[in-house]
């Protein structure tokens, strides 16, 4: 797949960057513009983009994050070539993501979005539970792995901790990996993740 993501360039003077690297006027600076009031207001609503391979996951999605006014869905797409495309066009706040998608892998995905756009949050929503791929996701800059079946609240409250930086795995899925990585340590067991290098071994210590 051609490497088509394009951050958008700096633009000076009296302009900043808008969706797709399109130019638009600066605003107005808080409390700067005559007979605007500096009353706290409620934060912007966090722009999410849904990419799934299924249609009817994605419609799902998007009808349960219209329920809580903290987000709003500026775009979804099916498949990887889809996701460059919205991505560029949107520069949405958060993405949750499959892992598999029908024409390429949403972990490599993540990493081209993290080099292109490293402010974007990426969150993966899988029924994929493999421990290499959870390993994987995060080492490529993904800020979460929560398998499919979480409840809404939990995906709620995911969403909006990584939206602030934290970072959410599934319990689900770090029990498995975090036994294989105490085994490792014990050197009571040498398998494929026994090659991890320390900064590997370091992401893994902040998963768990």
């Amino acid at each position: 797949m051609s490497r088509d993501l394009h951050p958008p360039e700096h633009i000076g003077g009296s302009c900043q960057v808008g969706f797709g690297g399109m130019a638009r006027p600066a605003t107005v600076a808080r409390g700067q513009r005559a007979g605007v009031s500096t009353q706290r207001t409620r934060p912007p609503a966090l722009r999410v983009l849904v990419v799934d391979g299924h249609e009817v996951v994605r419609l799902g999605l998007v009808a349960m994050l219209k329920q809580h006014a903290g987000f709003v869905v500026v775009a979804q797409a099916g498949s990887a070539a889809e996701t460059i495309r919205v991505t560029n066009a949107y520069l949405p706040d958060i993405i949750v993501m499959d892992v598999r998608l029908p024409d390429g892998s949403g972990i490599s995905m993540v990493r081209e979005i993290k080099a292109a756009y490293p402010a974007i949050r990426v969150i993966m929503l899988t029924s994929c539970s493999d421990e290499r791929a959870v390993f994987e996701a995060i080492a490529a800059g993904a800020s979460g792995y929560l398998l499919k079946g979480t409840k809404c609240g939990e995906l709620v409250t995911s969403l909006e901790a990584v939206s602030r930086g934290g970072s959410r795995i599934d319990p689900r899925v770090t029990g498995h990996l975090l036994d294989r990585i105490r085994r490792i340590a014990n050197e009571h067991l040498r398998d494929d993740l026994a090659g991890l290098t320390g900064t590997e071994r370091e992401i893994l210590g902040l998963v768990a």
